[in-house]
């Protein structure tokens, strides 16, 4: 018996609760197991169920923005090829003629239109616009996902249950009232885009602040889109030289001129000059012998089917080839689980790796994490091989759409099956629809046509609505018996989910996302005592339900507005849990950026108080997030945790009224594994550590966050070594004096910061030296009791105390290693340092100093008989110099 046999379950999810739980029997050791028999073999049945961010009301639902700039987009664009730098500079001379607004770029699938366009974003306009957004469009375009992509990009947020229109309108208006530049690069348009639709001006006037750039395949969809000739650029296929260059880049090899260089030009051939071709020919061929290259020749020059278009006919032969050389199957089921994706959308690994476990690809592994790793390793190579590209954001894959409708094909003429992926055409009849065991249709249109089909063969159904009015009714999953992968998103279930979904047996994999009005949910798992409390007749999930099962190791879960259910401890579940993310907030909140770790909590005005579960979950959290919890009023430890969480590694404190973070009154091992700690506008801090410090309290500290800190006066103790502290950013916090500090036993301790890298000190008025004691101010902010030997960046500005950023005694060796030095606006300051330690900056690359009104010389005078000064003083590596507005300067 599943839990989807359950009559109860059957009724829906909690109203009251965003829950993502996954049950996965199949990966757990526990002994309570079920094996199912089919086809007379035993086999283990698993069910990983899954809601992620399923919202009990009916307020808009929050998403993750894409980041304003783009410098964390991985571009890897083709050098040498002179065509395509050609490209660029006539798109860069467009992008700057104030007369126009729209440029257009075309040429044929994978020619490196994207890569085009990203490099655009990426590097060569970052001069000519402030912020540079990428939409990707797709054969199909979701308008409502247009307009969220391009809101992200300009920090708005767009209501989902509003209409596309009113969602236009809004976007509209702030684009006009934008006062940076932007650039909003289209990206693959098939079809004319109607910009009016999205909320961008028809024609888009002189005196609007953005322009557009679009990539198609057409020529004639430019031109429809109003791009004027002289305005459209072809990118075309390679020549021999450049086909060459990038084969030769891709597989690290020299062909020269023998055997391996016949079979180069053998493949160049086959490949047409395109550069998807060779890059994953090259790929598929690096680190390979000869026999590999004849063989991969041998086998791409075989016919393939005939009904692939001729353009592309030589293309899919090489793609094709690709397949057969996977060296794992499940690793060629992993890349279709992958084409299944939206059209020019991402998709996570852990989204193919719980899609993998409803097709039983990880037979091998034991326990979810080991599958993990396995989905990580098969992306890895998939992305070395060229078949997937790298996302936006970490964890996240992309495919080419070439990659994906040849890979599609050949798995479905190899696996007797039939895929359907984006949309359903309005030519096919039930009858062919009956006959698929995959369909994705997650581009956000209506599939209401798949009611009732009776579809026996289905095995995968990834389907993703429009939140404001997409339905399934009760019977919409009648005659899907063997569907294994059901992933719902942006589906309305305002009578609970359907009553056909208990009929899927074979079901091993359930994803719900953002799915609204999820009612009455937990009702069949409640064991004797559970708390259900009755709301307007509906019934609320309690937090001790989720005790009841017994094989949950994995759990994200997001509640809203539910403190009822912070009064139960849920200690049996706990210990069980090998992995969870939990977001509880009494307020709303946008989704934050987190690093990866196993134990995630995030409490949004909450308060966890003591013996309920959170307060329990806090002793095996690895990342912790605290924002608005207005109780938290004295500090973190040991208000919360009187243990010192000695599991924690990431700490962020966002707007709550601590005054401290650790309050200790003996040495008490604090934070020993804490590596990230993150600290923001908080008020009332008035220092980090109050009380003794522990030899060990930060001892694995790598990256300090202060920002908006406005009573904060000292920063971290150097009792606790500091060794591994790799980062410090520092952002307006007026009082602080010191960003560490160190006894007065140690006073003539010579200091040494071995790991530092970068340090970014921002409008820090009062700050004195970077290393201080109370009451021995000296205004410089290196002194001689401190080395930085692995500082690389370092940039300080706003100050108004610092008079000299070397002190005359400094130690010459403690920064050879500096490459980036910025000062700004430092009013007080008169000098940066003496010959000595300007001729130790021998990595220095970058020197920038604007507004220093006070500055009166770059380099002081040294004391008479130094000796020094009869060296030159040069800077080898510097490429980059700038000095402006510092009128005292000599």
């Amino acid at each position: 018996m599943t839990f989807l046999d359950d009559e109860n379950f059957k009724k829906g999810l909690p109203d009251g609760a965003m829950l993502g739980l996954e049950v996965m029997d199949a990966l757990s050791k526990s002994s309570g197991s079920e094996e199912v028999k089919q086809n007379g073999k035993s086999h283990r049945h698993s069910l990983c169920l899954m809601l992620d961010g399923c919202p009990l009301g009916n307020g808009p639902l929050t998403r993750r923005k894409r980041p304003d700039e783009l410098e964390n987009i991985p571009v890897d664009f083709m050098e040498g090829l002179e065509s395509r730098e050609e490209v660029l500079r006539k798109i860069l001379v467009d992008l700057k003629d104030d007369k126009v607004n729209i440029v257009g770029v075309y040429g044929m699938g994978g020619c490196g239109k994207t890569t085009l366009a990203k490099e655009v974003a990426h590097k060569r306009a970052t001069d000519l616009f402030d912020k540079r957004i990428v939409v990707e469009v797709s054969e199909v375009p979701n308008i409502k996902g247009l307009q969220n992509q391009i809101a992200g990009g300009i920090g708005l947020t767009l209501d989902d249950m509003n209409t596309i229109a009113e969602r236009a309108c809004i976007l509209y208006n702030q684009l006009k009232s934008e006062k940076k530049k932007i650039l909003i690069i289209f990206d693959n348009v098939w079809n004319k885009l109607k910009l009016y639709e999205v909320g961008i001006p028809h024609g888009i006037s002189e005196d609007l602040c953005c322009k557009l750039l679009i990539t198609t395949r057409q020529k004639l969809v430019c031109s429809l889109m109003d791009v004027q000739e002289a305005h459209i650029f072809k990118v075309g296929l390679l020549n021999e030289k450049e086909a060459l260059n990038l084969f030769e880049n891709q597989t690290e090899k020299k062909v020269g001129s023998g055997e391996f260089k016949a079979v180069a030009d053998r493949l160049l051939r086959k490949c047409g000059g395109l550069p998807l071709a060779i890059t994953t020919t090259a790929s598929a061929l690096r680190g390979k012998n000869l026999p590999m290259w004849c063989h991969f020749a041998e086998t791409s020059e075989k016919p393939i089917s005939s009904q692939i278009s001729s353009e592309y006919c030589e293309t899919y032969s090489i793609l094709e080839t690709s397949y057969k050389l996977v060296d794992v199957e499940e690793k060629m089921i992993f890349l279709f689980l992958a084409c299944l994706s939206p059209f020019d959308s991402a998709v996570t690994v852990d989204d193919l790796m719980r899609y993998g476990i409803g097709l039983d690809l990880f037979q091998r592994v034991n326990g979810l994490s080991e599958a993990m790793e396995q989905a990580n390793v098969w992306a890895n190579e998939l992305i070395s091989s060229s078949l997937l590209l790298k996302g936006d954001y970490n964890g996240e894959v992309k495919i080419h759409d070439l990659v994906r409708e040849s890979a599609i094909s050949f798995i479905d003429k190899g696996k007797d099956r039939m895929t359907l992926v984006e949309s359903i055409p309005r030519w096919m009849r039930k009858e062919t629809l009956k006959k698929f065991t995959a369909i994705s249709l997650m581009s956000g249109h209506d599939f209401s046509r798949l009611r009732g089909v009776n579809a026996p063969r289905l095995e995968i159904l990834l389907l993703k609505g429009d939140i404001s009015q997409t339905t399934l009714a009760s019977d919409f999953f009648d005659g899907m018996k063997n569907l294994k992968v059901l992933s719902l998103s942006n589906v309305n279930f305002n009578t609970g989910l359907p009553e056909s979904m208990g009929e899927l047996e074979c079901l091993q994999t359930l994803h719900l996302h953002h799915c609204l009005y999820m009612l009455n949910g937990f009702d069949g798992w409640a064991s004797t005592n559970i708390e259900v409390n009755n709301v307007g007749g509906s019934s609320q999930a309690s937090g001790s339900e989720l005790d009841t099962l017994s094989h949950l190791n994995v759990l994200e879960m997001e509640v809203s507005k539910a403190e009822q259910m912070l009064t139960v401890n849920n200690g049996q579940l706990i210990e069980q849990l090998c992995k969870f993310k939990i977001r509880v907030r009494n307020s709303d909140g946008s989704p934050e950026e987190l690093p990866v770790f196993r134990y995630v909590l995030v409490l949004i005005d909450i308060y966890p108080s003591p013996n309920n579960w959170l307060r329990s979950l806090l002793k095996k959290t690895e990342c912790l997030v605290l924002k608005d919890c207005n109780r938290l009023t004295n500090n973190v430890v040991p208000e919360l945790d009187d243990d010192g969480f000695k599991d924690l590694k990431y700490l962020k404190v966002e707007k709550c009224e601590v005054k401290s973070v650790i309050s200790s009154q003996n040495e008490t091992t604090v934070f020993a594994n804490l590596e990230i700690l993150e600290l923001l506008i908080l008020y009332k801090l008035e220092m980090i550590c109050d009380g003794k410090a522990s030899a060990r309290i930060f001892s694995n500290l790598r990256r300090l966050h202060l920002e908006e800190l406005i009573n904060l006066k000292s920063g971290l103790s150097l009792t606790s070594g500091l060794l591994n502290l790799n980062e410090v950013v520092v952002v307006y916090c007026p009082e602080l004096k010191f960003v560490a500090y160190k006894d007065a036993k140690n006073e003539t301790e010579v200091y040494m910061f071995p790991s530092l890298k970068s340090l970014h000190l921002n409008f820090v008025d009062s700050l004195s030296s970077v290393l201080g004691q109370s009451g021995n101010e000296v205004f410089a902010l290196f002194n001689a009791e401190s080395k930085y030997p692995s500082l690389e960046n370092l940039k300080l500005s706003g100050n108004e105390t610092i008079g000299m950023l070397w002190s005359p005694a400094c130690y010459v060796t403690g920064f050879q290693n500096l490459k980036t030095l910025h000062i700004e606006g430092c009013g007080e300051l008169r000098s940066l340092g003496s010959p000595s330690i300007f001729a130790a900056l021998v990595q220095l690359e970058q020197l920038k100093i604007n507004h220093c009104s006070s500055l009166q010389e770059v380099i002081s005078t040294e004391t008479e008989g130094d000796g020094i000064l009869e060296k030159a003083i040069n800077f080898p590596k510097l490429k980059h110099l700038s000095l402006k507005d510092s009128n005292e300067i000599e």
